[in-house]
């Protein structure tokens, strides 16, 4: 398997042919192709293919078929965050290790190419699961009903090893090494109809027993 960039005509031109492929049958938000869609247009509505704050990868076979691919915006105001974006997977790949391979290459490029401090990810509550298992922890939601994340980056070997790290520290403690921004924008989404996860919820999100409530904006 190689990761490596990729620019805006042949992953166009690669939706272009998969939807002629699909023949017009219908997509739905679990499906690689319908990420691969939305991806590619607002990654055009935000001007983000030549933007130097943007960054789009895809995993190849070895025989240079595209299986996959992922993306990420970094800010340039500081604190430096970086947000995860889509990952896409065409469903023949599946099985065979690729998302959880672009996962570790986002993650691994961040730490060792940028100064940023944390990380942020909205996911569809359906993969919350599979992104818990790649190593991500949620700390609420959004009006959108999107769990959604603000946490501290660690230089672990990979994105498990994170989750891990993230874990035996507990979501207070994780809260407070990126404060006081990550406060600022979690009660920005919470000022929109978003919520704080209830203890319970976090429980079964981090695995873990709670010592206390965590919905300082309720």
């Amino acid at each position: 398997m190689i990761i490596e960039k990729i620019d805006q005509q042949e992953l166009e031109d690669t939706l272009a042919r998969k939807l002629e492929e699909n023949d017009g049958a219908k997509l739905n938000n679990m499906n690689g192709l319908y990420h691969l869609k939305q991806t590619c247009y607002e990654w055009g509505m935000e001007n983000n293919w030549q933007s130097p704050r943007a960054q789009q990868w895809v995993a190849r076979n070895d025989e240079g078929t595209i299986m996959g691919g992922t993306f990420i915006t970094v800010t340039s105001r500081k604190p430096v965050h970086v947000t995860f974006r889509h990952i896409f997977l065409f469903e023949e790949a599946r099985g065979h290790g690729v998302a959880e391979t672009l996962y570790n290459w986002r993650y691994r490029w961040v730490i060792e190419n940028t100064q940023c401090r944390r990380v942020r990810l909205f996911a569809n509550k359906p993969a919350t699961p599979w992104h818990n298992k790649c190593g991500m922890r949620f700390l609420g939601m959004n009006k959108a009903k999107q769990p959604f994340t603000y946490l501290p980056l660690f230089d672990c070997p990979s994105m498990r090893d994170y989750g891990a790290k993230l874990d035996s520290i507990g979501p207070r403690a994780a809260m407070d090494m990126v404060e006081p921004e990550v406060t600022k924008q979690v009660e920005k989404i919470v000022s929109k109809g978003g919520r704080w996860y209830t203890q319970e919820e976090f429980k079964s999100e981090w695995g873990s027993e709670l010592e206390e409530r965590f919905e300082p904006f309720a």
